[in-house]
């Protein structure tokens, strides 16, 4: 904690306009997260963008206490007003979730492919096997990407709304990529542009991919963190935790709160 302080006192304004960046962005984080909620409900009810905003924040407590967050998306369908409808939006869900999870397998495998080549040389001078694991990946993302308008069109949805849903998922994506950049730089972690094409997208694919507890949720981010940019940058490992931790706090416990108070 010396050290945190320390840094904090000696950081200049760049730092702290990029923690202020990364803070106004969490609403924006919400907002598509509640768009894409609002066009996954069309089928099963039409909504404005305020009741959405409030299920999405609701959801997050639910996620919050429950094992791996599978009180998310039933949280959001209680506070729908038609109790008939809880149902159909609860498969409705499960193509949301898909649609983020195919974003995330779309940029993180070939961010997984490219740390093997560029960074450790597993594959030089075995072409061969190199080729036949990017084609695997790429054969994995093709399918999860299929499934979207697949499930979509079984539960309803058009699409056209298929294809918006899974560009709110990309844009949100975006968004929270964005944060983890700024807040890594405003506690001291300055990656590269091409370091952070490759390790940002490889966290988060790290992180979907292992099955977490809320209370764990902290401990296992931070310690992909520093497994995945501490290979770029060494004796930073405080600074990466602390950068999660307060990104987890602004995009995970805030919301948390106004879903717990909304709902009040």
């Amino acid at each position: 904690y010396s050290d945190f302080a320390l840094f904090f006192r000696g950081a200049s304004g760049r730092h702290y306009v990029a923690l202020v960046v990364c803070l106004v962005l969490m609403p924006l984080n919400l907002l598509l997260e509640a768009w894409k909620w609002q066009t996954l409900l069309k089928p099963v009810e039409v909504m404005g963008i305020g009741d959405p905003m409030r299920q999405v924040c609701y959801g997050m407590a639910g996620a919050f206490v429950t094992p791996y967050r599978i009180g998310d998306y039933p949280a959001r369908v209680l506070l729908l007003k038609d109790k008939s409808h809880y149902v159909p939006a609860m498969t409705l869900a499960v193509v949301g979730s898909v649609a983020l999870t195919a974003v995330i397998l779309m940029l993180g495998i070939p961010a997984f492919a490219l740390s093997f080549t560029d960074f450790q040389g597993y594959f030089t001078g075995n072409g061969q096997t190199y080729i036949w694991l990017v084609s695997l990946l790429l054969g994995v993302v093709l399918l999860v990407l299929a499934l979207v308008p697949f499930m979509g069109k079984r539960y309803g949805i058009k699409y056209s709304d298929c294809g918006i849903i899974l560009l709110q998922s990309l844009l949100r994506y975006l968004c929270f990529s964005l944060q983890l950049w700024l807040i890594l730089y405003a506690c001291g972690v300055a990656l590269s542009p091409m370091v952070s094409i490759v390790s940002i997208p490889l966290y988060y694919l790290f992180v979907t991919v292992t099955p977490n507890m809320p209370i764990a949720d902290v401990g296992i981010r931070g310690a992909w963190a520093v497994f995945v940019f501490g290979q770029y940058m060494h004796d930073v490992q405080a600074s990466i935790i602390l950068a999660t931790t307060c990104l987890w706090v602004i995009n995970t416990l805030l919301p948390v709160l106004f879903g717990a108070v909304g709902v009040r």
